[in-house]
């Protein structure tokens, strides 16, 4: 039977706090033949002696300190010193089922060469580690590039394995993005690059413990937004000929940070009116994400309702608000309807597939009622949980 030494790459910059369940979701792993390098990312809290300490009682595990450069740099730290034929990424304070490692290896044995990455559902924690409610599911598979065009559905890093040998095809995670203070896409852009030469494939079962932190990458919005429209310009320059459909969806990204933008320095009028030019050039799929629609209720009340509804009231990080309490169960639902309408908008894929590839390949999609189903079975497991914490 293959046994195959998988590398684990993990970045941590002053992770302190959670980098041990990091590291011991990773030592319980049900697979068992990989080592742990983990990135210390010039940290000046306790994560470099948490992380030696593990490395004392484990051999698999190597510490690797470097001056602070971004997530990017100390993955790519991390996979030149790797031995292994694959390539896993786990973020420092997310964990992983105990399977997680064994289930995407044995997915890699049952396809081609052409395979490049394998990746599966995850489900987001917060800082206590408790099940949010919100699930990352995607359904697509194959030549997905059609698919990242529009959004990353794969959700996040610690999500993936990839063969070590893409990497240095494509070249890694790109720092360009931290060089412009547009982190946050990372992930985004090197599976971009991976779906132009390799197929992907999913397993659908949420294999990852998301954490979600108050003061993370993915609360800065306009970071992350900036980040995500470079990412799209990139992208458009790698192709070799013009693809509308990607081009409106970058004039829609770019608008999205002129809003953000706008309503951080208040100017409500000027946020609203670029909000509407890109529903009018991406459609009412502009709303699809919570955040979005957020915002724009956000910017309704300020310039409509006279502060009877105030921003703070749709801000989702206010935890101990009444109107945070009321609408954390709905939300709960909402994202699974959107996501559910997210991931069904085959049509617009379609299209951008036949502009991407003109030999007629296509995306592949999990049937949606199977998808549900699947995803129906995790949320009644889990629910059943004390807590609703993801006991693995």
């Amino acid at each position: 039977m293959n046994n195959s030494l998988i590398s684990v790459i993990i970045p941590a910059y002053n992770a302190s706090e959670y980098i041990g369940r990091t590291l011991t979701s990773v030592i319980n792993q049900s697979y068992q033949n990989f080592e742990i390098l983990v990135v210390d990312d010039g940290s000046t809290d306790e994560t470099a002696s948490i992380a030696s300490h593990f490395a004392e009682l484990d051999s698999r595990i190597m510490l690797i300190q470097q001056a602070n450069q971004g997530v990017a740099s100390a993955r790519n730290h991390g996979i030149k010193v790797a031995q292994g034929e694959y390539i896993a990424p786990l973020d420092a304070d997310d964990i992983w089922h105990k399977d997680n490692l064994k289930k995407k290896f044995q997915m890699f044995l049952m396809q081609e060469a052409s395979v490049g990455m394998v990746y599966s559902w995850s489900a987001d924690i917060d800082e206590l580690g408790y099940f949010t409610g919100h699930t990352h599911v995607a359904r697509y598979f194959g030549n997905v590039l059609p698919g990242l065009c529009l959004s990353n559905f794969i959700g996040n890093a610690s999500s993936t394995m990839i063969r070590s040998k893409c990497f240095n095809n494509i070249g890694g995670y790109s720092t360009e993005l931290k060089d412009n203070n547009a982190q946050g896409a990372e992930d985004w852009d090197l599976y971009i690059r991976l779906a132009i030469c390799y197929q992907v494939q999913v397993i659908p079962e949420v294999l990852v413990g998301y954490r979600q932190l108050t003061n993370g990458m993915s609360k800065n919005t306009v970071v992350m937004m900036k980040s995500q429209y470079l990412t799209l310009k990139r992208l458009k320059d790698k192709l070799a000929f013009q693809c509308p459909m990607l081009e409106r969806r970058i004039s829609s990204s770019h608008l999205s940070v002129m809003t953000r933008q706008f309503y951080e320095e208040e100017a409500f009028d000027q946020a609203l009116a670029h909000f509407i030019k890109a529903i009018w050039g991406e459609g009412l799929i502009t709303l699809l994400p919570f955040r979005n629609w957020r915002l724009l209720l956000k910017i309704l009340s300020k310039l409509f309702l006279g502060g009877w509804l105030t921003a703070s009231s749709f801000e989702e990080n206010d935890a101990q608000s009444p109107s945070f309490l009321i609408c954390r169960p709905i939300t709960k639902y909402l994202d699974w309807i959107f996501n559910l309408f997210a991931d069904n908008n085959y049509t617009p894929i379609q299209k951008l597939s036949e502009q991407i590839y003109p030999a007629g390949q296509e995306v592949g999609v999990l049937p949606w009622r199977n998808t549900i189903l699947l995803k129906y079975q995790f949320l009644k497991q889990i629910n059943t949980l004390t807590g609703q914490g993801l006991l693995w």
